[in-house]
């Protein structure tokens, strides 16, 4: 060792710790015995999607109402990507709502 800085002397102190294998050592069955105290992961209530989604309808439509009737909706109404817009949020909600029922 020519050069004796603590800059070789840290490298040559972590090559020699990298290089040894690690100590953890992980007992048989641990995943197992984990597992078997962790909660039983709880299912969500199936009365719950159907008033969501019907509060979230009736929410949408008001929304919708007030703009129409403040005007600010006539410009949208002869916009094609309007349409195509609705369609994949209500494609996408099913989808949605499809995958969440199913469970």
């Amino acid at each position: 060792m020519q050069n004796d800085s603590l800059d070789s002397r840290l490298d040559l102190y972590l090559e020699a710790a990298l290089r040894r294998p690690s100590e953890v050592s992980v007992p048989p069955g641990f995943a197992a015995r984990t597992m078997a105290r962790a909660p039983a992961a709880r299912r969500a209530r199936r009365g719950l999607f159907p008033g969501a989604l019907a509060a979230a309808g009736l929410l949408f439509a008001i929304l919708g109402a007030a703009l129409y009737s403040h005007g600010w909706f006539q410009p949208l109404l002869g916009q094609p990507a309007l349409y195509v817009a609705a369609g994949f949020e209500a494609g996408f909600s099913l989808l949605w709502l499809w995958r969440t029922a199913a469970g």
